[in-house]
């Protein structure tokens, strides 16, 4: 197995590749202490360069601009939605070249002038791409489940903070935009240690290792990347296989009593 280390800031991370949360991974789900933690040590730290861990990739065997994430897509989704607040909050205060500036690390053109999202999920998840990375975000686009919910909350407490601190605040306009100006340089130069992998398959090996720490990867989520590494997607953007697992999960969660999938099985 070969591993390339590399350091890397988010500014350059997200200029340099498109990143897709491949369908073996764990839905999002950061909660809001684990919102407030990413804020309250980005309000802490003072240096430029704040280190914030490493994230495992491997690189896409056709487009070598597409990189997918093994371990850290948590922390990249969170900052991503993070971006899109402060593109919304310049916005906001109507200054739509600083909001643009923003929305190029969310949404910039390929090697073929198409527009893409520099985060995709595989599949796709609609609500993030029209609810959250859209310049003109739609608040009304109804959760399909925990992880759309999860992404809606991580965008409210963000927002929330972001209004509390800076624009709610009795500062001037000016003020507010040079706040914000800061924030938006404390997030893109957070630091990260890139860990490139030789393939797809040392991967599903590395996922499993690396999510043995924080919380422990349940029955059901070993079993989901076993089921995903074998049963492969034919067409692109569609994936149902996932989707038949999502709704059993679906289904077994809708049941009265203590059920879920874990529970199924173990019996």
């Amino acid at each position: 197995m070969k591993a390339t280390p590399v350091s890397k800031s988010l500014s350059e991370l997200f200029k340099e590749s498109f990143i897709q949360i491949p369908r073996f991974q764990r839905p999002y789900d950061w909660n809001s202490e684990n919102i407030s933690d990413l804020w309250n040590d980005l309000m802490d730290h003072d240096d430029p360069e704040y280190f914030m861990g490493s994230i495992v990739v491997f690189r896409d065997g056709k487009d070598k601009s597409l990189l997918y994430v093994v371990d850290g897509q948590q922390r990249i989704t969170t900052i991503t939605i993070f971006l899109s607040v402060i593109r919304d909050a310049f916005d906001k205060l109507e200054t739509p070249d600083l909001a643009s500036a923003v929305q190029n690390y969310i949404q910039t053109t390929d090697d073929d002038n198409k527009q893409r999202y520099v985060i995709t999920h595989s599949p796709a998840k609609k609500l993030f791409q029209h609810g959250i990375q859209n310049r003109s975000a739609d608040d009304t686009y109804e959760a399909a489940d925990d992880e759309d919910r999860a992404f809606q909350r991580a965008r409210s407490n963000l927002r929330d903070y972001v209004n509390s601190e800076i624009m709610n605040s009795s500062m001037s306009k000016d003020e507010k935009i040079d706040a914000l100006r800061k924030l938006r340089k404390k997030l893109l130069s957070i630091q990260f240690i890139s860990v490139e992998l030789d393939n797809e398959d040392d991967a599903y090996v590395i996922f499993e290792v690396l999510n043995t720490r924080g919380k422990d990867l349940r029955i059901s989520h070993l079993l989901k990347n076993l089921l995903t590494k074998h049963l492969k997607a034919k067409v692109k953007g569609s994936d149902p296989y996932k989707d038949k697992w999502d709704k059993i999960v679906s289904q077994l969660d809708g049941l009265k009593g203590s059920y879920d999938i874990d529970s199924f099985l173990f019996h």
